[in-house]
């Protein structure tokens, strides 16, 4: 999980001016882009008054799934 502040930092220079939304405005636009439905999102949660996760399905893929791949 990551705090707005922590993302704030981790996005922006010192020298920006930021404002109380822009890490919530970069979250709706992130979810338009990776969320089938970014209304109900599955992939980035809010944790309301804490921050956002991530959280999505790891899945290994099998040897023969990786060698065609490469091939």
């Amino acid at each position: 999980m990551l705090t707005r502040d922590q993302l704030l930092e981790l996005t922006h220079s010192e020298s920006l001016d930021v404002f109380d939304r822009t890490i919530d405005v970069l979250i709706m636009r992130l979810r338009r882009k990776i969320e089938i439905n970014p209304h109900q999102p599955n992939l980035i949660r809010t944790i309301r008054g804490l921050g956002y996760v991530f959280s999505a399905d790891v899945v290994k893929p099998d040897s023969t799934t990786r060698a065609s791949q490469i091939a």
